[in-house]
């Protein structure tokens, strides 16, 4: 049995898809400055018309999260799903 290190990342995956079409992907990244090993919340969210969570969320893109190190919430919830079952 393998172990894998458990990041200090909160990975949120928000859904408020439309009815009809496929909703836009966007992201936000609120990281802990002040604390040391970086820690940091990612939301993902699927919508039409996006609000930003909150003034401490950074709008980011795809390729600005993987240069930071983090994984989106969907591609860290493949990654779970993925040690789960070479774990089984």
């Amino acid at each position: 049995m393998s172990k894998t290190a458990v990041l200090p990342v909160i990975y949120i995956l928000a859904l408020c898809s439309g009815v009809f079409a496929a909703p836009a992907v966007y992201y936000y990244l609120y990281e802990y400055t002040a604390v040391s090993p970086k820690e940091a919340v990612i939301l993902e969210m699927q919508s039409d018309n996006p609000t930003p969570p909150g003034s401490e969320f950074t709008p980011v893109t795809v390729e600005q999260l993987h240069e930071k190190g983090y994984q989106t919430p969907s591609e860290y919830a493949e990654t779970l799903q993925s040690l789960t079952m070479s774990n089984a």
